[in-house]
C-alpha cells in the first residue's frame, strides 16, 4: 500500500471518530493542500451523516467544480444557500464560478444579493465591478470598484482592476494612475508592470516606459519581457530575434483574445498569404503538404486547406496551439520553436506559409536557412514580414518598441538569395492597422531553388 493510500485511510478512519465539525475542518484542510480525492470521500462521508450542513455542502460543490464538474458544483452550492440564505461565502463563491464560467448576468445577480444582505461585504462590490466591466458597463464598474477601494484602501487588486475598468473605458491618464496605485502597493505585481507599460507606449510616453521597464528589471531581473521590451526602446542592444520566453508568454497570454482582437485590426496577412500562394503555387492540384509556421490559433487554417493533401501547424505557444486544433481544419499541430522543427525536417514539406511570425526576429539568416532545409526543391515559401526605409543605424532590421521587428526590402532579398532561394514576388502590403494607422509590410513568395543551383 502506498503512503498516500495510507494517510488516505487514516485520514478516513479518524473521520469517524471525530465529531462532524472536525471531520470537516479536516476536510477542508486537505481541500486547501489541493488533495482532491481525499477531501472529495471525506466531503461524501460528511453529506451522508451531516446531510443538513450547508457548510458540507457549500465546500463540497466548490471541490466538484474545481474538479470540471460545473454544474455539479453550481446544484451543491445552490442547495447550501437553500438551507442557509444568509452564507455570504457561498453566495459569493456562486458569483465566483459564474464570473469565471462567463456567466456575468447570473454573476451580477449573485454579488448583488450578497451587497444587499451584507453591504460591508468588500469582496462583493470588488466582484461586482469586474462582473459589470466584462458587461460593459464600465461608468458602474467604476463606482462598485471605488467602494471596494473606500472600504480597502491597500488592496493592490481593487486599484488594478478600477485601472482595467478606466482601460476599457478610454480613460487613459485615469487608468495609468489606477495601476500606479497598485505598483505602490504590490511593488512586484508583474501584471502592473506589464499593463502599465502597455499604456506608457500606447500614449507615447516612451521615457517614463523606459524608466518604468528598469524598475521592473530591479524588482525581476530575469523576466522575459522585461528584457525584451528594455531592448525595444533602445536602453539595451537589440537580440538577434526575441527569446523563446518572451514569445511563448506573448502569446500564451493572447490566446483567448488573439481573434477577437485582430478583428479590430483590418488583419489582413493571412488573406494575402493565401492569395499569392494561390496565385503562383505552380502546381494545378493541391501539393502534398504544407506547413503553417506559427499557425497560432489558426487563423490561416481554413484558407490553407484547399490548397494541400496534409495541412499541418506550427507554434511555440501551447495555448494558441489549443484555440488552433477547436478548428479541426489540421491534419497535425507541433510545439516547436520554427528554426529547431525546420531544420530537423529535411525535405518535408512542399510550401511553408507564414503570416506575421518573422516578426519576432531581427536576423532572419537562421529562419531562412531552416526553410530552406525543410522544402522539398521547388516548394514555396511564402510569409510576411513588416517593413521599413533603410537607415544608418537600421540598415537590415530594427526592433521597435511594440516588441516587434521590421525589416528592409533589399535585406529580405539578400538573405534569401544566400539561403538558397529565388525570390517570385516581393511587394509592399498593409498587413494590419494598428494605433489607428496601417502596418506596412513586405508579403513575399521565394521558390527552393535546386540543389545544384544552392550556394555553399
Amino acid at each position: 500500500m502506498t503512503e498516500l493510500a495510507e494517510k488516505s485511510l487514516s485520514a478516513e478512519s479518524a473521520t469517524r471518530r471525530l465529531t462532524p465539525e472536525r471531520a470537516l475542518r479536516m476536510a477542508i484542510d486537505l481541500h486547501q493542500q489541493n488533495r482532491l480525492e481525499e477531501a472529495e470521500r471525506l466531503y461524501r462521508m460528511l453529506l451522508e451523516v451531516w446531510p443538513e450542513s450547508a457548510d458540507v455542502q457549500h465546500f463540497f460543490g466548490f471541490l466538484r467544480y474545481q474538479q470540471g464538474h460545473v454544474e455539479e458544483g453550481i446544484e451543491w452550492i445552490g442547495r447550501a444557500l437553500e438551507i442557509d440564505p444568509d452564507y455570504i461565502d457561498a453566495r459569493n463563491n456562486l458569483g465566483n464560478i459564474y464570473q469565471q464560467t462567463e456567466r456575468y448576468e447570473q454573476a451580477e445577480a449573485c454579488y448583488r444579493e450578497v451587497i444587499e444582505r451584507s453591504p460591508r461585504t468588500t469582496s462583493a462590490y470588488a466582484n461586482l465591478g469586474a462582473t459589470l466591466m466584462r458587461l460593459g458597463r464600465f461608468d458602474e464598474a467604476i463606482c462598485a470598484m471605488n467602494v471596494a477601494i473606500d472600504g480597502e484602501p491597500d488592496s493592490g487588486r481593487y486599484h488594478y482592476e478600477l485601472g482595467n475598468a478606466f482601460r476599457k473605458k478610454g480613460e487613459l491618464a485615469n487608468a495609468i494612475d489606477a495601476y500606479q496605485k497598485a505598483l505602490a502597493i504590490n511593488p512586484d505585481d508583474r501584471e502592473s508592470f506589464r499593463t502599465l507599460s502597455r499604456l506608457h507606449y500606447v500614449t507615447g510616453n516612451s521615457e517614463r516606459n523606459c524608466e518604468l521597464i528598469e524598475q521592473w528589471l530591479q524588482r525581476k531581473p530575469d523576466d522575459a519581457l522585461a528584457v525584451h521590451l528594455l531592448s525595444a526602446y533602445g536602453s539595451a542592444p537589440a537580440p538577434e530575434r526575441a527569446s523563446d520566453e518572451f514569445v511563448r508568454e506573448t502569446f500564451d497570454r493572447f490566446a483567448a483574445s488573439f481573434d477577437g482582437v485582430l478583428e479590430k485590426l483590418d488583419y489582413r496577412a493571412p488573406v494575402l498569404v493565401e492569395k499569392v500562394l494561390r496565385e503562383h503555387s505552380g502546381a494545378a492540384a493541391p501539393v502534398e503538404r504544407l506547413l503553417d509556421v506559427g499557425c497560432g490559433t489558426g487563423w490561416c487554417g481554413p484558407l490553407l486547406r484547399p490548397l494541400t493533401q496534409r495541412l499541418e501547424g506550427l507554434d511555440l505557444s501551447s495555448q494558441m496551439l489549443a484555440r488552433a486544433s477547436e478548428r479541426n481544419v489540421y491534419d497535425e499541430l507541433h510545439e516547436a520553436e520554427l528554426t529547431q522543427f525546420l531544420a530537423s525536417a529535411p525535405q518535408r514539406y512542399d510550401v511553408l506559409a507564414c503570416a506575421d511570425t518573422l516578426c519576432y526576429f531581427g536576423d532572419l539568416s537562421a529562419p531562412c536557412r531552416a526553410a530552406a532545409i525543410a522544402l522539398r526543391s521547388g516548394g514555396r515559401f511564402a510569409f510576411t514580414v513588416e517593413r521599413h526605409e533603410a537607415t544608418p543605424s537600421h540598415p537590415g532590421s530594427r526592433l521597435h518598441e511594440h516588441g516587434r521587428y521590421s525589416h528592409t526590402e533589399e535585406y529580405v532579398r539578400q538573405v534569401l538569395e544566400h539561403s538558397g532561394f529565388r525570390i517570385l514576388i516581393l511587394e509592399t502590403q498593409d498587413l494590419r492597422r494598428e494605433l489607428g494607422k496601417p502596418v506596412v509590410g513586405l508579403l513575399v513568395v521565394a521558390e527552393r531553388c535546386d540543389d545544384e543551383r544552392r550556394p555553399e
